[in-house]
């Protein structure tokens, strides 16, 4: 098949728990967030829409949760490397 747009950026070969970081999102984050990034219960995803804070923000979204939202900590699932990936994937590659 055709390679997807952003496929083939570095942060889209990342790795997360032996898949690569789409897959995770696709598992694990969509379903909040939306399969296309568009934010569904969760806040869009997308790379415009995470241009609008700096990645140390989204690191600790997902490392300690966000209070009073559906938001839980990542931090006992995750490696503090895994959870950089993931960000790095959500600024930089385009939503598929």
């Amino acid at each position: 098949g055709e390679a997807t747009p952003g496929s083939d950026l570095p942060e889209a070969q990342a790795m997360i728990q032996g898949v690569l970081v789409g897959d995770f999102f696709a598992n694990n984050c969509a379903a909040c967030h939306g399969d296309q990034r568009q934010g569904l219960i969760g806040p869009p995803l997308t790379v415009d829409a995470t241009a609008a804070n700096p990645a140390s923000f989204y690191i600790d979204c997902i490392t300690n949760g966000r209070p009073g939202t559906a938001m839980q900590s990542w931090s006992d699932r995750l490696t503090a490397d895994e959870i950089e990936s993931m960000v790095a994937f959500l600024q930089n590659v385009p939503a598929q």
